[in-house]
């Protein structure tokens, strides 16, 4: 649900998993993840449009994940940019 390029210590903070386990996983999965300095994104805009399709949140879903955002808005800014179209989902 977070758009490109996502802050390793934001999905850290929403999911509860440590960075370097974060950074673990990517580097396992490969394709079509990647790490780019401190940041997670697809590889490709394709790999990227399959995964929001397959994966897209029930909206009871998506209001429960903002309301875990909203915390972590204050300290990211990152958060709290993508937190305007999270809401009008």
């Amino acid at each position: 649900m977070l758009r490109p390029m996502v802050p390793i210590e934001v999905l850290s903070a929403v999911s509860g998993v440590e960075t370097d386990a974060i950074r673990s996983f990517v580097f396992d999965i490969g394709r079509p993840l990647h790490i780019s300095g401190d940041f997670v994104q697809f590889q490709d805009e394709p790999a990227e449009t399959w995964f929001r399709e397959r994966y897209r949140p029930e909206k009871s879903d998506v209001i429960e994940f903002v309301k875990q955002l909203i915390p972590i808005a204050e300290g990211s800014a990152y958060v709290g940019s993508t937190l305007p179209a999270l809401m009008l989902e």
